[in-house]
């Protein structure tokens, strides 16, 4: 998505957000080099309940959306 993001669009950020219990989403943004951002209290609603999310992002100051 990033590459495409880079290719196609003009966009100068994207933002990866995930439960801070999924932690095979969070290993797959750290691995494709989002920048951690910190955690968002209750930024999810999942089947009804609020969960803290894991905030992660792209942006051309890092290199990877540009």
């Amino acid at each position: 998505m990033v590459d495409w993001a880079r290719s196609n669009t003009k966009i100068n950020r994207l933002e990866v957000v995930a439960a801070i219990e999924n932690h095979a989403s969070r290993r797959v943004a750290e691995k494709a080099g989002a920048t951690f951002e910190g955690i968002a209290k209750a930024r999810l609603l999942i089947h009804g309940q609020y969960h803290d999310a894991a905030m992660y992002s792209f942006t051309s100051s890092n290199g990877a959306v540009a």
